[in-house]
């Protein structure tokens, strides 16, 4: 089919005439590298709470230096022979070898891969971006959408896999959006599934592939379905030109229909074969699991109930102001336009993931990168239109606002207070890699010293830095947070000893001593917050050999280590209570320590 075929592209139901539309060159490349700018701002921050960044890269480091796939879980005791489809490990292989070049080379591995992370996400935007003025011909309107589009997506962008799915959508939509432009021949698409391969081994979101092929598929049939509608009421000779387009269409439709399958077989060639399109199953459909991974429940409205200790109230929550904002922009500029959007993928590619983005916190980033384009074909219309009512000065309106948000978000947003996105880059910058609180290093090097005997219980919460630490090489963990391998198969069990639940009390018939006794747990890390603490005290079987209270926080923030009161491991309780008095001198013992706290309510000096 030719490239300057450009009939087959017309849309019965196409948009309203764009407006004219003069804007000045810089302010296009100002609003595009502002975007960009502000995509790299949001990704080169220090690692803060999450967790899975750990096991991803223990996961590479294990199978560079055992130059295999695990096949059963290495990680945990619990679910040791448990079959482990691993969608990502190419990702995980890539992700430690930039951060082992960083350790040895550069300016440390953490530091490196957040580097290498930010670098991601700005090739994304750009993408975004590039894609978003091919379709509106205005740069400044496309970098202002790929400027919102970043906020929007930044609250789930982390040095994890899913990155490279994100960018590898908006490779797969700009080239698709090209070719129904006219501007790529028909031979390009077959770079389609050739890439879906290379996904497929990055991460398990590759049925993105399929779906967005097939999402460009359904809206040629769309096309040709409603010229077919159109056409009934045509005579002579716009007949058989409409004729001659729905024949194009079809042609099309099939053609991407081919290749949709041809994504679908690519997609298949990894080693877990075609479970790649059902490991997401054990999570997305578990009722249990629905309700407690936070990345997957519903993005949270902009106002939100809440109830507290003090009392139930409705509160305004600024998180997703970006999201909610450019969702209701959506839905205005689309009724302005009668509903007409530009194309029938569109149609298609807008509803799919604004469902996603809706029902899924963690899916935002798909909704920034798929539904942009379309975005800034609209807001083109609408500012050429203003422009034609208003005069010249308003083509001067999207490149204020891009340069106004780009400050709002880089210099004014805090969170938490004081911390702006700048002065988070600033301390990457300055070697702040992580905050302190969330990743208990001193613990790790006790439990080492120490060498504790297996086995170990610790919280999901922190199960990723403990598994770069020490599993599988000193103690394997009780279980963590891989629920696409799990389930919640093991997640009510750790519930319920955190959470101290006794056995009358506990929904799976077990209470926590139950369960600690029968996995034949010797030790346990735990948060200095966690309910288990009193629990472990007051039953007198379990010995406080540790605590760790990170810099400046209250001393219910980090953990405790508790050992089993046994007589065979006396002497471990003894080189314990040594290693502790060498790395803190002067320190109260974890007993005192807990009984001065209860007496005065505050951390005594040395501690």
């Amino acid at each position: 089919m030719s490239a300057n075929d450009s009939n087959v592209n017309h849309f019965p139901l196409r948009p309203l005439p764009m407006s004219g539309w003069r804007e000045p060159r810089i302010l296009g490349w100002l609003a595009v590298a502002l975007a960009l700018a502000a995509a790299w701002s949001f990704a080169f921050v220090p690692l803060r709470a999450s967790q899975d960044e750990w096991w991803h890269l223990k996961a590479g480091k294990w199978i560079i230096e055992h130059q295999q796939l695990p096949t059963t879980d290495i990680f945990t005791y619990a679910g040791e022979g448990l079959r482990w489809h691993n969608h990502e490990w190419l990702a995980q292989v890539l992700f430690y070898a930039v951060y082992d070049a960083g350790e040895k080379w550069l300016w440390g591995g953490l530091r490196t891969l957040i580097t290498f992370k930010s670098l991601i996400v700005v090739a994304t935007f750009a993408v975004v971006a590039w894609t978003s003025a091919r379709r509106c011909g205005s740069r400044v309107v496309a970098g202002l959408v790929a400027l919102v589009m970043a906020d929007v997506a930044r609250r789930t962008i982390y040095p994890r896999p899913p990155i490279l799915s994100y960018f590898l959508l908006a490779l797969f939509t700009a080239v698709l959006w090209e070719w129904k432009a006219g501007r790529l021949r028909s031979r390009w698409i077959w770079s389609l599934p050739v890439v879906t391969v290379l996904w497929a081994n990055l991460h398990g979101m590759v049925p993105l592939a399929v779906a967005t092929v097939g999402a460009f598929a359904a809206g040629e049939f769309l096309e040709w379905g409603a010229l077919g509608w159109a056409s009934r009421q045509f005579d002579g000779r716009r007949k058989r030109a409409a004729s001659r387009v729905m024949q194009s269409k079809l042609r099309r439709f099939l053609l991407l229909v081919t290749v949709t399958a041809a994504c679908g077989v690519a997609a298949m060639i990894n080693p877990s074969g075609a479970h790649i399109f059902f490991l997401g199953r054990k999570f997305t459909a578990d009722p249990i699991l629905q309700k407690v991974i936070a990345e997957m429940l519903p993005t949270p409205a902009l106002i939100t109930f809440v109830e507290t200790a003090r009392g139930s109230s409705w509160v305004w929550n600024p998180l997703y102001v970006s999201f909610w904002s450019s969702l209701a922009l959506f839905a205005i500029l689309a009724m302005r336009r009668r509903g007409r959007l530009p194309s029938g993928s569109d149609y298609v590619l807008a509803g799919f993931f604004i469902y996603q983005a809706v029902m899924h916190v963690r899916l935002l980033p798909l909704y920034a990168v798929a539904c942009a384009p379309t975005l800034a074909v609209l807001a083109k219309d609408e500012f050429g239109k203003l422009e034609k009512r208003l005069g010249r000065g308003w083509s001067l309106l999207p490149g204020a606002l891009a340069c106004g948000l780009f400050c709002y978000y880089i210099f004014i947003v805090v969170e938490p207070p004081p911390q702006t996105f700048w002065r988070r880059n600033m301390e990457l910058l300055h070697g702040k890699d992580r905050e302190v609180a969330d990743y208990p290093t001193p613990v790790m090097q006790f439990i080492l010293r120490v060498g504790f005997p297996d086995r170990l219980f610790s919280e999901i919460n922190y199960c990723g830095y403990m598994i770069w630490w020490l599993s599988p090489e000193h103690h394997k963990l009780f279980t963590d947070n891989r629920f696409d391998l799990f389930g919640s198969r093991f997640y009510l069990e750790e519930a319920t000893v955190v959470h101290g639940v006794e056995r009358e009390e506990a929904r799976i018939g077990r209470g926590w001593q139950e369960i600690l006794d029968d996995y034949g747990v010797n030790f346990i890390v735990i948060s200095r917050g966690a309910a288990l603490n009193a629990k472990l005290r007051a039953s007198g079987r379990w010995d406080h050999v540790y605590y760790w209270i990170p810099p400046d926080k209250p001393p219910t923030v980090g953990f405790n280590i508790w050992l089993r009161r046994d007589e065979r491991f006396q002497a471990v309780r003894e080189r314990a209570r040594e290693v502790f008095r060498a790395e803190r001198p002067g320190a109260l013992a974890p007993e005192d320590f807990e009984q001065w706290l209860q007496r005065t309510g505050r951390v005594p000096r040395g501690s």
